[in-house]
């Protein structure tokens, strides 16, 4: 899939972070995701599918190879994580155990119905909400053994999380799913009603 010397990652590796994104996305557009103690997502208009970014993959394992909290790169989003390798856990149980973390905070708090991030946001469900972030399109990730815990870190771009702006463009009607989709990208109706390039369309 990449070509960059940099970029080591396994195609199994990147389609697991890209699936597990995707699905994540998927879920809170069509109203399934978790939110808050007792509630669901609601659906999505403009939820675009992310796309794997091999240029940043180098860039993204460089980061985990320090075995240290890494600070973002100018112009990424970042989450960052450590996952402990106890019982002979393998990387891709990690890989599963570090999403599912990240999406699990979206069960912290509630969410306003017009979908705008608040800076009180940031700190407790911020991790969730850069993987959901409408238009940030291109993931790159990587990951290092650091002794007795695997480190794993995404990048995400464009940044999302901004204060004031909105996560996805809600709706409370389930035809209005993915409706408005960006110009240069179509919804796929008969997957998950996300919002693709043509080229990634059948």
């Amino acid at each position: 899939m990449c070509k960059e010397a940099d970029a080591t990652l396994s195609d199994f590796d990147r389609t697991q972070f890209l699936e597990l994104h995707n699905k994540f996305r998927a879920a809170a557009a069509n109203g399934f995701a978790y939110v808050g103690k007792f509630g669901y997502s609601q659906y999505a208009q403009n939820m675009e599918a992310m796309e794997w970014r091999c240029p940043h993959e180098g860039q993204a394992i460089k980061l985990a190879e320090s075995c240290k909290k890494p600070k973002a790169p100018a112009g990424f989003g970042m989450n960052s994580i450590f996952v402990d390798k106890a019982g002979g856990k393998i990387i891709s149980e990690a890989i599963e155990e570090a999403l599912g973390k990240w999406r699990n905070d979206l069960k912290k708090m509630d969410l306003p119905e017009d979908m705008t991030f608040t800076k009180d946001m940031e700190s407790t469900i911020g991790r969730a909400t850069k993987m959901l972030w409408h238009n940030t399109v291109y993931l790159a990730c990587g990951y290092a053994d650091c002794t007795d815990k695997y480190s794993i870190v995404c990048l995400y771009s464009p940044t999302g999380n901004k204060v004031g702006e909105q996560i996805y463009e809600p709706t409370d009607d389930w035809n209005f799913i993915c409706e408005n989709c960006p110009n240069s990208k179509n919804c796929d109706l008969e997957y998950d009603k996300l919002c693709y390039p043509d080229w990634a369309l059948p």
